[in-house]
């Protein structure tokens, strides 16, 4: 479990990029999606599985890029 409560935007993307890759870690509960929305403003577009929260699942498959995996 990856907990990332207080980080929006960029920093979630990593967040979530870090959580994907770890083996061992089958969750990440990142709150501030929800509570610093404009925070998120244009990376929302870019990874939308990130900022789009289905059935309660983020879709990382875009984060699939060198380094923290945003290029």
């Amino acid at each position: 479990m990856r907990q990332d409560l207080t980080c929006p935007g960029a920093a979630l993307i990593h967040s979530a990029g870090i959580a994907a890759y770890t083996p061992g870690i089958a969750g990440l509960e990142a709150n501030a999606r929800e509570y610093v929305p404009a925070a998120n403003r244009g990376w929302e577009k870019r990874f939308p599985g990130i900022f789009d929260v289905r059935n309660g699942f983020l879709d990382t498959s875009g984060l699939n890029g060198p380094g923290l995996c945003t290029s």
